[in-house]
Order: C-alpha cells, then structure tokens, then sequence
C-alpha cells in the first residue's frame, strides 16, 4: 500500500477486497483515505461504505455523513450515476434525511437508471413488481431487470430467473430459470446457489444430480445462507 502515491483506483479497490473479506475497519481506512484525495468515485465509495455500516448499526448520523458525501459529489459531477442512486435510497428509506419516495424514484433512481446504472434499475424493476410504491407493472419490471442483465448484475439475474421459475408474471420457463440461476450464481448471488441445487437436486430440467446440489447448497451456506443449511441438513439425514 504504501507505494501506490495517490492512485485512488488502487487504494479503492483495496478497501473493496477488505470489505469482501469481512475486515471492516481497514476497508473503512482505505475508503478514508480515497476520499481524501478528493476524486467522486472515491467519496461515493466511502459513502456507499458508510450506508452498508450505518444499515447494520441503525446510525442515523452516519447515514446523515454519507448523505454529505454524495451531496459534495454531484456538486462537481451532477450525472454520477452511483451518487444519485445512494440518494435514492436514503430518500426512499429516510436514511439520514426527510423520508421522500416521489423524489427516490421520480428523480434519483430515474436519473440513474437512465444513465444505465444496473443498481437502479434492479431497484426499479423491484419497485415495479412489488407495486406497493409506483403502480405494478410487471412488464415494466422484466424490461428493467434485462437492461441491468446487460451490465453482468448478478442480482437481475437472479430476478429474471425466479419470475420465469415462479410463472407468475411471465410464462412459467425452467430453462430460462436455470440458465439465470446459473449467471447470478457466477457472480456470486447467495440465493441463485440456493434455487439452482434445488433444480439439480429436484431434476426439472434434466436428471436430478445430487451431488452438483449438495455442491451449491454448500458454497450458499458456508456464506450463511439459512436455507442453505437446513438443506445441508436434510441431505446428511439421508
């Protein structure tokens, strides 16, 4: 670390691998000292950081600090596409600030989406779907859930593919479910491990396969997946 000067891609992407890793506090440092150097991407680092630690602590004052951060950044760059999507979250939840779902949705997360950030439009698609914020429109929320696809998010793929397991919006399609299953499981999503060893373990689509199952239940557990667990459970009784 110390010979990397002022090289804030560097210093941010060893706080991302220290959060990774369950060290908190030195990924708190590296995000610190980013910011310090004053670039956007480093303040809105820092912040998303902060709302992730604020989330788990119910810390209204570093919620409040992480809204300043985010504010400073679309001072000097009003189309930063992460910034406006952190404010639309705090204003969504009251994070920090005056609770305001008009102006998360109708301006943050609409502006973000529109500048293709896959976080934004996963949340849109969400929001859409739930129907409990803006009016249900599920079609909507497919068409922003395959535009985020296009950006490898992990978690769009994980929703794509329990509308097509579920069949509840969309014609039902294991191969669709699977084959979205199987991208968010690259990327790392938890809950797609879950729903892809259950299709392996049940054999909707092809032969059951037990082994590739207990396989996936085990990597989703050993992340602390609950129902990953119990399955582990299950399979060790038989």
């Amino acid at each position: 670390a110390e010979y990397m000067g002022e090289n804030h891609d560097a210093i941010i992407a060893l706080g991302h691998i220290y959060e990774e890793v369950g060290e908190s506090q030195k990924a708190h440092q590296y995000f610190e000292r980013a910011a310090r150097i004053g670039n956007p991407d480093a303040k809105v680092a820092l912040a998303g950081y902060l709302i992730m630690k604020a989330i788990r602590k119910d810390d209204n004052e570093t919620f409040r600090r992480a809204y300043l951060l985010l504010r400073e950044v679309l001072w000097t760059s009003k189309d930063n596409s992460k910034a406006l999507y952190y404010l639309g979250l705090l204003h969504e939840e009251g994070f920090g600030v005056d609770k305001d779902v008009n102006a998360a949705v109708n301006y943050y997360y609409e502006k973000s989406a529109r500048l293709k950030n896959p976080r934004a439009l996963v949340r849109l698609g969400l929001l859409h779907l739930d129907g409990r914020i803006v009016v249900r429109d599920p079609t909507k929320a497919l068409d922003y859930f395959l535009e985020a696809i296009k950006f490898k998010d992990p978690e769009a793929a994980f929703r794509l593919g329990v509308m097509y397991d579920m069949g509840e919006d969309v014609p039902r399609n294991v191969r669709y479910a699977f084959d979205y299953y199987q991208q968010a499981t690259n990327g790392g999503y938890v809950e797609a491990m879950v729903e892809l060893a259950r299709l392996h373990e049940n054999g909707e689509l092809m032969e059951p396969d037990r082994e590739k199952a207990y396989e996936l239940y085990y990597k989703a557990a050993e992340k602390g997946n609950a129902k990953a667990n119990l399955a582990l459970q299950r399979f060790n009784r038989d």
